[in-house]
């Protein structure tokens, strides 16, 4: 843009001195002319935006296509039919009615003309991107970049970039640059579509995509999650005495000594009665140990109770604690049966089975459920045992004095001997629940180790039984690009076929 702009002009100020005499008369005229000079019209190039800028080339290349278009309807319109005809088939367009054929070259050519505009278009912003890239670059990466390919030479800065810019376009770093760009564009689209169509495309092209491994580690999470591998806690006992009414003492509050008569009578009551059931505890003791070890092995097989030692005091003790189990089962279900349905329902509930079944059937569904987590507790108790031997066996190796020292720390009774520091360690360890932590992660291991082995159709099985995602976005989307890459088709022209 071209703004006209006038010198100001200093004559007026200065023409009453100069009208004295015929020198300033002469000096006069010299301003004059210079002032006339001055009045020359002086060309300013007004400063447009980067997105003025592509507009205004836009217009122009639209002009320009206009143009070229125009001009070649001329041509074909002044060609023969059968120049015209061989035009066409070289185009491999199809032959027909005269205006019909110029029109389909018209079109092709100006489609031919658009990707030429577009290709050039993508080198001059492959080379201004790469320019722009080393121009950035501070002085001593310049240098050595220029090091590395044997550039030397005291050049300025402008030098070296002119110089590794030329040696980039020569190593086919346009062509390069061009696959990247496409690659990047291609990976942008795969990343907005949703995992199902991503999954589509890789069935098509016979990509897999469902990882052994990461349905593994989200099988294991996802039981961590749920407590699998934590130490059963069971709490029905407690949730029946909870729910037991209790039954206030008739008394008047300020009877303080009836109430307290009536609690010494509840403690002898509960004393007489534990008393009763360590007689009767010492008894069967007494008539186990009567019996041959064939004979009580035969009531171990009976009962379906197991030991991993099969010596009398080990089979004696596993029978009395089966017993100790049946009768707590009893009693459970006992105070189950004489519950209301609404206080089962809640019971029920609570350990997330269901309330909509008969009585009957919930009684039968808590015990189910309780009999469950005794055997998960039996089998983490089994597992912390293995534990306990692994950390006695480490403490083991530790001297005395380091033994004593842990022992304070841990505020126990040092003593003398390193066996007895070791045992009571370990058995605090148990107490505080240090050695849980450490089984629940022994029991993760083992279920890891235990679905590596597993063939990928049952694990994709549990995965659908748990509502595990097993797809992985950025994995398909890198294995897409690499399967599209191997084949060897345009990344750009590939991206449009799937979007077809």
């Amino acid at each position: 843009m071209v703004i006209k702009r006038k010198a100001a002009a200093t004559t007026a100020a200065r023409a009453p001195a100069r009208s004295r005499t015929k020198l300033d008369k002469k000096e006069a005229d010299e301003d004059a002319a210079m002032d006339h000079e001055e009045e020359e019209e002086v060309e300013e190039t007004e400063e447009l935006s980067e997105e003025e800028i592509r507009a205004k080339q836009a217009q122009q290349e639209k002009q320009l296509e206009k143009e070229t278009a125009a001009k070649r309807e001329k041509e074909l319109k002044s060609m023969y039919v059968d120049e015209l005809k061989k035009l066409v088939e070289s185009k491999s367009l199809q032959t027909g009615k005269r205006d019909d054929m110029i029109k389909s070259v018209l079109k092709a050519e100006a489609k031919e003309r658009a990707q030429h505009r577009e290709h050039e278009a993508a080198i001059r912003s492959a080379v201004t991107k790469k320019k722009e890239e080393l121009e950035h670059l501070p002085v001593p990466e310049l240098k050595r970049l220029c090091a590395q390919k044997d550039i030397k030479g005291n050049l300025s800065k402008g030098e070296r970039v002119e110089t590794l810019l030329k040696l980039w376009v020569e190593d086919d770093g346009i062509k390069k640059a061009q696959i990247q760009q496409a690659r990047e564009q291609r990976e942008a689209e795969l990343l907005d579509m949703d995992k199902q169509a991503l999954r589509k495309i890789c069935e098509k092209s016979g990509i897999e995509v469902i990882l052994r491994d990461v349905m593994v580690d989200r099988i294991v999470m996802h039981e961590s999650e749920k407590g699998k591998f934590l130490k059963p806690a069971s709490n029905l006992e407690q949730d029946l005495a909870d729910s037991t009414p209790k039954l206030a003492p008739n008394l008047p509050k300020t009877d303080l000594v009836g109430a307290l008569l009536k609690r010494q009578m509840e403690a002898n009551e509960k004393s007489e009665k534990e008393a009763e059931e360590a007689t009767k505890l010492a008894q069967k003791v007494k008539e186990l140990n009567k019996k041959s070890l064939d004979e009580l092995k035969k009531m171990l097989k009976k009962r379906k109770v197991e030991v991993q030692n099969e010596k009398k005091d080990e089979i004696v003790k596993a029978l009395i604690n089966a017993d100790i189990a049946e009768e707590a089962a009893a009693s459970i279900k006992s105070k189950l049966t004489s519950m209301s349905p609404e206080g089962l329902a809640k019971l029920a509930a609570a350990r997330g089975l269901s309330t909509g079944k008969s009585k009957n059937t919930m009684v039968e569904a808590i015990l189910a459920h309780e009999a469950e987590v005794q055997t998960q507790l039996k089998a983490f108790e089994a597992k912390r045992f293995l534990v306990a031997a692994n950390e006695k066996q480490g403490l083991q190796k530790k001297t005395s004095a380091q033994l004593k020292e842990m022992c304070t720390e841990k505020g126990i009774a040092a003593g003398v001997a390193n066996e007895d520091r070791i045992n009571r360690l370990v058995e605090t360890a148990i107490q505080n629940g240090d050695l849980d932590t450490s089984t629940a992660k022994m029991l993760r291991n083992e279920r890891k180790q235990s679905l590596d082995s597993m063939d990928k159709a049952a694990l994709v099985q549990i995965c659908e039984s748990f509502g595990i995602d097993t797809l992985v976005k950025e994995v398909m989307v890198e294995r897409i690009l690499s399967h599209e890459a191997e084949i060897g088709e345009p990344l750009p022209k590939k991206a449009r076929k799937q979007h077809e």
